[in-house]
């Protein structure tokens, strides 16, 4: 009887093969975290730099002239966030029935998420971001004194 006993009660590097069965589940799970935290302050950022763009397309007085200037404010505003977009998207809209009364700017970035990819997820991912400024009448008036 007594060598049941001792067989029951040993349990030397349980702990360790315990371990070593749940580091995978373990890691995927800290990767999965990552990538989500990483979504979701692309999400904010691209939607701050949206509004960045929509502020500096209203506040140019030629309309011909509000996409360039939303693309060159998107670049600056994305790399001022530290958001290393593969390449970004930056489309203007304009509201008002003779004159602009608002400018709409959409913002796509797509970022590359290779270091994460063991997940099985996608390479690219896509994060959209819009935002919608006033535009100032009384701006466009001086603007043609």
């Amino acid at each position: 009887m007594r060598p049941l006993r001792r067989c029951r009660e040993d349990r030397g590097g349980s702990a360790a093969v315990e371990l070593m069965a749940a580091a995978p589940v373990l890691l995927l799970a800290a990767l999965l975290m990552v990538a989500a935290g990483r979504q979701a302050s692309a999400a904010m950022d691209v939607a701050s730099a949206a509004h960045s763009v929509a502020r500096a397309a209203s506040l140019e007085t030629d309309p011909a002239r509000r996409g360039a200037a939303a693309r060159t404010q998107a670049g600056a505003s994305l790399a001022e966030r530290g958001l290393a977009c593969a390449d970004h998207t930056v489309t203007v809209h304009t509201t008002g029935p003779q004159r602009a009364q608002s400018v709409r700017a959409d913002l796509s970035c797509h970022l590359d998420l290779a270091d994460v990819a063991l997940l099985g997820l996608p390479g690219r991912l896509t994060v959209h971001g819009t935002s919608t400024a006033p535009v100032d009448p009384h701006r466009d008036q001086e603007a043609h004194r």
